[in-house]
């Protein structure tokens, strides 16, 4: 399910499709006992789409088969498991998405030749999400967070990490007060400044509040860049 709504996102979803293109919107639930009646109200609402389809003249058979299977398909990928306060599911001929959403949205079905996005948009705004980097000398990961939840994300290809190689003892060098020196070393300095260019490109396409999170010396040389540190928070 889907969670990331960047501006080419809602851009791609906001474009006009082919008649119809179908917008089904169901209230979740975290937790029990609320959550036990979802599935079968959202296997309700998805029955309800497949009916508004059956009964428009405007559906051809073919987009209505269509479609139908793509309904079908979303709801197989639905998993409640980890359901929030709404779920929204985007159909068309040729593709579906399911969306979990942090905030509760009415029951409706709605056939159009765009997508229904304002309740996307809204909780995607509440949701005030953010992203975390984390980074040391041999790797860099990337957390993306939102209202009560954080978890790791691959985009821009992270994780990004490198060997530091056998003879590497971050033990000895701790005891020995050298730590500083692996973020001296030229290597370690490329690995951080790909990080860096590796981030600047997530930021571009999906530009939120970013914090730094590492050791010291890796935060430093970070600054020194001065891309991404320029409007983090560490």
């Amino acid at each position: 399910m889907e969670h990331d709504l960047s501006p080419a996102t809602l851009a791609r979803l906001r474009r006009p499709r082919s008649y119809p293109a179908v917008s089904v919107l169901t209230p979740t639930h975290r937790r029990e006992p609320d959550n036990m009646q979802d599935r079968v109200r959202l296997r309700n609402v998805v029955a309800e789409a497949k009916k508004q389809l059956e009964s428009d003249p405007a559906v051809t058979r073919e987009r209505r088969a269509d479609v139908v299977r793509q309904l079908d398909q979303a709801l197989s990928e639905v998993d409640l498991t980890y359901a929030e306060d709404g779920l929204l599911i985007f159909a068309a001929p040729g593709e579906h998405e399911v969306w979990s959403l942090g905030r509760t949205v009415p029951e409706r079905v709605i056939l159009s030749d765009t997508y229904l996005t304002r309740n996307l948009v809204s909780a995607n705004a509440a949701d005030r999400p953010f992203w975390v980097l984390s980074v040391s000398a041999d790797r860099a990961t990337l957390w993306s967070g939102g209202a009560g939840r954080v978890a790791e994300n691959h985009a821009g290809g992270f994780p990004l990490t490198r060997d530091l190689g056998e003879n590497f003892d971050a033990e000895r060098q701790e005891q020995i007060g050298d730590a500083p020196s692996m973020f001296r070393d030229e290597r370690t300095r490329h690995f951080l400044r790909e990080a860096d260019t590796a981030m600047s490109a997530v930021l571009r396409d999906h530009p939120r509040p970013l914090y730094l999170t590492g050791e010291p010396a890796a935060l430093s040389v970070l600054d020194e860049f001065g891309t991404i540190a320029r409007g983090a928070v560490q």
